[in-house]
């Protein structure tokens, strides 16, 4: 899916962002171990290495980021030593988890995770314009999208 950015003529706007599109990783929301053992590779299996990915856009000093939500697909990977334990994070400030769940809770093989970011997450991202994600290293990443919803504050 591209990237989209739409307004409407009630004065919020939607912003659609897609990881495919665009490989990026702000390096500061993650620790330096994750930082060394990382890949970015949408659709392809690696063990031992952490999936990274940061979104980041821009906001409008009259723009609230209101809603958010993040989809996260993907696969246990075939030689993966230990999927099982594998977690989905939201992290920031040198690798903070400030959200995370696992991503086989039922022992099933494959992950799908859709989150609507909580409000205190929203606050943070209203500050950082950013959000960093960490999907652990026994996993492939098939599909990773955030869907950003502001309004005009008043």
């Amino acid at each position: 899916m591209e990237n989209t950015d739409k307004k409407n003529s009630f004065g919020s706007r939607e912003l659609f962002l897609d990881a495919s599109k665009l490989e990026h990783v702000y390096k500061g929301d993650f620790k330096p171990a994750d930082w060394a053992k990382r890949h970015h590779a949408i659709g392809r299996p690696i063990n031992n290495k952490a999936f990274l990915h940061t979104f980041e856009w821009d906001q409008k000093p009259h723009e609230e980021l209101v809603d958010a939500t993040l989809t996260a697909r993907g696969e246990k990977n075939n030689n993966g030593h230990g999927p099982v334990n594998d977690i989905i994070e939201i992290v920031r400030d040198g690798g903070t988890d400030i959200m995370h769940e696992k991503l086989y809770p039922d022992g099933s093989s494959q992950f799908s995770k859709e989150w609507t970011l909580p409000k205190t997450i929203l606050n943070i991202c209203n500050v950082s314009h950013r959000l960093s994600i960490k999907i652990e290293d026994d996993s492939t990443v098939n599909l990773l999208t955030l869907s950003l919803k502001f309004e005009h504050k008043h």
